[in-house]
């Protein structure tokens, strides 16, 4: 909770009762109704002695204006008013007269409720103040039926009891006012500190992102900051635009990832120098489609999904892989398309040295209503000519001003990144290779044309009895004991892998050799035939083993998983707890 001083709190001018203009044009009501109230009474008045007290308090009233106005304590200025009125009602009681008590009930009253639009704080001492004044003018109106000094006491014991009240009053005012004024200031402090944890987050998500897209840029020698340049290019075009800041910071994001996808294709294909093969595009162009694959349940940010998947689309509509053509591409995919080509053409590339600026723009202008958008190719090159490029320091200044944080923060998020990588490429229950990982490496080994290798389908047989009689706990641990048994009937450099279920494969590279291959494939059989036991009841296990031989039966995992499972199919045909080759005759 947030304290409030006394000093902070007399000194909040406020106006509970009026707008602050209305406030002011009554306190000059007041003051002419005063004017009046005084002609009237200095004429009204039988003596020089009720003229002479009448100009006294005059005045007193002219000097509580004067406090009003330069002296900004409205509670000092009511405890003075209560002081002023009690001393005038002692006065009257030994030489007023009742023109007088008429006159001095009429301008102190005024002046209660100039202190009274003048302040909330002193309200209450207001109010007590009216009615002391209510009060004393009663007393003093009977003089004639009662002795003076009985209606003094009995006055000082009246106005006491008020002075009581209003003391508690005040009290309770103050508390009231002070819990008010804290709790706006807590408000205050707390919206300013969320604001702050809000900048805080966007800046870490912001340098997180940063840091994935190095990770994905490091994989390829010669795309080092690739991203960070396609987002702050990006940034640039977006600007001219008129693109808003929100708009801007999202923009920023989306096209630091516009490469995500990157991360599942093979180093040796971003890093070589020759021609890719027609299989070797295929994988690259790829990367689209894995991307937009990780980013669709992004929801921190806009159309992320929509740029890593369409950044290669092309204005005409010959691009890959849906073939969008012209305002069908999403705007942001077609600026990330730009920046994307302006970045790779200035840049060194694994088959070929950078270009410059001139370079640049001849390509750009070449692509200019084909592959790029023509208006955007028309930013981008007014870009280049004002040698807007070079801005990039003042970019970077603005969204990493922290770079040794930075630096950090991206060691961290690399480290956690393959982390992250590596639980995802395995299968949760037995630690293997899952079939998505397992597809890349075999696939990623086979593309030379000089590799060869063998690719096992393993099935335990009666597996879904072992589930249904036992129960699933008793089948994930007969699956991990299972892992166990093929990890010791095979080499640790072989690839294993559990595509789901009671379905294994192994990849063995660099063996084709079917003697060598049969004795494998006859031992993981025999090592796993076995009986589960489990409370009195038996269940009989056993493998079956289809076979397929790269490059005689395929060379790549889709075409080699296709044959094998022909081998494994004339297994479970012929009963089971057997291998066979997906060449054998039936």
């Amino acid at each position: 909770m947030v304290e409030c001083t006394f000093r902070e709190l007399i000194a909040t001018e406020s106006y509970p009762f009026v707008k602050l203009e209305k406030a002011r044009l009554l306190r000059v009501i007041t003051a002419l109704l005063a004017v009046i109230c005084f002609t009237l009474s200095f004429f009204a008045s039988r003596s020089q002695a009720d003229q002479l007290n009448l100009l006294i308090f005059a005045f007193v009233f002219l000097l509580f204006h004067i406090i009003l106005w330069i002296w900004k304590e409205p509670l000092v200025v009511s405890i003075l008013l209560s002081v002023c009125i009690w001393g005038s009602i002692l006065i009257n009681l030994s030489f007023g007269t009742n023109s007088m008590n008429y006159a001095f009930f009429c301008l102190f009253l005024l002046l209660t409720m100039e202190v009274t639009l003048f302040s909330a704080g002193v309200v209450w001492g207001s109010l007590i103040n009216a009615f002391s004044l209510i009060t004393g003018y009663l007393l003093i109106s009977q003089m004639t039926q009662y002795d003076s000094e009985i209606l003094l006491f009995s006055y000082v014991i009246y106005s006491s009891f008020f002075v009581f009240i209003w003391i508690i009053l005040m009290l309770v005012q103050f508390e009231l006012t002070r819990y008010q004024i804290s709790q706006e200031q807590y408000r205050v402090k707390s919206e300013e500190a969320l604001i702050e944890e809000k900048k805080k987050v966007e800046e870490l998500t912001t340098q997180s992102i940063i840091a994935i897209a190095n990770t994905v840029d490091a994989k390829d020698t010669f795309s080092k900051k690739h991203s960070v340049r396609v987002a702050e290019y990006s940034v640039r075009i977006a600007q001219r635009l008129g693109w808003s800041e929100k708009e801007l910071k999202n923009l920023y994001q989306i096209a630091l990832l516009h490469d995500i996808g990157k991360i599942r294709i093979p180093e040796k294909i971003l890093n070589k120098k020759e021609e890719l093969t027609e299989e070797e595009q295929r994988v690259m162009r790829n990367h689209v489609l894995t991307g937009a694959d990780i980013l669709k349940d992004m929801t921190l940010m806009t159309h992320a999904k929509e740029a890593a998947e369409y950044h290669h689309e092309w204005y005409d509509g010959t691009g890959y892989y849906e073939g969008l053509k012209g305002k069908e591409i999403p705007i942001e995919a077609r600026i990330i398309c730009v920046a994307d080509a302006y970045d790779a053409i200035t840049s060194n590339r694994a088959y070929r040295r950078r270009g410059n600026a001139v370079n640049a723009i001849e390509q750009l202008l070449a692509g200019r209503g084909t592959q790029f958008d023509p208006q955007l190719v028309d930013v981008m090159i007014e870009m280049i000519e004002e040698g807007t490029e070079e801005e990039e320091n003042s970019i970077t200044a603005l969204l990493h001003k922290n770079s040794e944080r930075e630096d950090l923060l991206r060691r961290v998020i690399t480290e956690f990144t393959s982390l992250a990588k590596s639980l995802a490429s395995k299968d949760p229950l037995t630690g293997l290779e899952n079939r998505e990982d397992a597809k890349v490496q075999v696939d990623e080994y086979l593309m030379d044309q000089r590799n060869k290798g063998t690719f096992f389908i393993i099935d335990l047989d009666n597996f879904k009895l072992v589930n249904d009689c036992f129960g699933h706990a008793v089948g994930d641990s007969t699956l991990i004991d299972f892992t166990r048994t093929l990890k010791k009937a095979v080499r640790e450099q072989d690839l294993v892998c559990r595509l789901g279920g009671d379905e294994f494969i192994v990849f063995f590279e660099g063996v084709t050799d079917r003697r060598a291959l049969s004795e494998t494939a006859q031992r993981i059989v025999d090592m796993t035939h076995r009986i589960v036991t489990h409370k009195g009841k038996n269940v009989e296990i056993s493998a079956s083993i289809g076979i397929a031989v790269s490059p005689e039966n395929g060379r790549s995992f889709d075409a080699l998983y296709k044959n094998a499972d022909i081998g494994l199919y004339k297994i479970k045909k012929n009963g089971k707890n057997n291998y066979a080759f997906c060449t054998d005759l039936d």
